[in-house]
């Protein structure tokens, strides 16, 4: 069974949604503009927890076993993800 008549609605779905969100954006004078610099900041800074993340997890003794080095990772991770939430 062939997957494109799939892929074909998606795609028609896709181009639908984004004809209907222009016509939304249209009524609402800059949100693109500031929907777009959300989105910069929050890339850049989950890229930057993510850089403090990586520095911390290295630091961690290497002997560990793996199920404790992943506990400490996850805690790291959740204690650099809060200001992202918040």
């Amino acid at each position: 069974m062939s997957q494109m008549p799939d892929i074909d609605s998606l795609l028609e779905a896709d181009e639908k949604n984004v004809r209907e969100m222009k016509k939304v954006f249209a009524g609402y004078q800059g949100l693109p503009e500031l929907l777009n610099e959300a989105a910069v900041l929050h890339k850049t800074s989950s890229r930057a927890f993510g850089q403090a993340l990586s520095q911390e997890v290295r630091g961690l003794p290497r002997d560990l076993p793996l199920e404790n080095s992943l506990i400490v990772a996850e805690f790291v991770a959740k204690n650099h993800n809060g200001p992202l939430k918040s």
